[in-house]
């Protein structure tokens, strides 16, 4: 095992990314990609964030086996799954900054229009005494739009596993109660990081003893982080906690699209 200063630094921004994480059930990894990379290098800084969100997935899984939307869950399953094979192969078609642009792009217009309707347009309604407008939830056109972000995101989390964003989506769109929407989310990263990013990872040779070192050390932070943001949780209404995803989901798609930018 061996030590260095910067997994104090790492403890910290876990821990911060944790909270929100514990809250929303994703979104830790993506937060904390940035400042851990530049504390560790991105040859551990990648597997590490993917490693320890998914030990404490694991951890906030179990606890949440009873309230979760198993209908969403399996549907998430059994209609990504045959495209994420799809996409496996398709990924040696179109290059992956061409597909992360396209996402990151596509994520961060839905999070836009959902965040001006849930910050701007919803509170301007209560002002003038009007009905909220609570969304086509039950509309075909809805429903074509839920199943097209699990088939899109099957297919892009096979070939470069960033369907993640899209995968989300579906879930806002078709479950309400904020603690169903958590745990759903909780249970998809666990079955789909089991399944395709942890194997991959390992039997790439990503876990190294320097890594591993730093999930040692980090972890108790880590998992306070989590606690603190179940915690939390239960204390928010649903308006508030629509507008903390949708927030994050602005950060993930608007991180992914930069990125892919820059990287032109």
């Amino acid at each position: 095992m061996v030590f260095e200063v910067a997994f104090i630094w790492v403890a910290i921004v876990e821990m911060l990314c944790q909270v929100v994480q514990g809250i929303t059930g994703f979104g830790a990894t993506v937060l904390g990609a940035p400042f851990i990379t530049a504390l560790l290098g991105t040859q551990t800084g990648g597997p590490y964030g993917t490693l320890i969100s998914h030990i404490l997935l694991i951890g906030m899984a179990i606890p949440c086996f009873k309230k979760v939307s198993w209908k969403d869950l399996v549907k998430v399953i059994v209609v990504c799954g045959p495209f994420e094979a799809v996409g496996a192969y398709w990924g040696y078609k179109v290059p992956s900054v061409v597909t992360q642009i396209v996402i990151g792009f596509a994520v961060t217009l839905i999070a836009c229009i959902n965040i001006y309707k849930i910050f701007i347009k919803d509170a301007l309604l209560r002002r003038q005494g009007r009905t909220v407008d609570e969304g086509l939830s039950n509309s075909v056109a809805n429903k074509v739009f839920q199943y097209a972000c699990l088939v899109i995101g099957g297919l892009v989390n096979g070939a470069y596993s960033v369907g993640g964003p899209l995968i989300t989506v579906y879930a806002l769109n078709s479950i309400e109660d904020k603690e169903k929407f958590r745990n759903t989310m909780v249970w998809v990263w666990v079955i789909m990081n089991s399944i395709l990013v942890i194997p991959q990872q390992i039997i790439g040779g990503l876990y190294t003893p320097r890594l591993l070192s730093c999930i040692v050390v980090t972890l108790p932070l880590s998992i306070l982080g989590v606690f603190a943001g179940m915690k939390l949780m239960k204390h928010l209404n649903k308006d508030l906690f629509l507008k903390i995803v949708y927030v994050l989901l602005l950060i993930v798609g608007g991180n992914m699209f930069i990125r892919a930018l820059l990287a032109l």
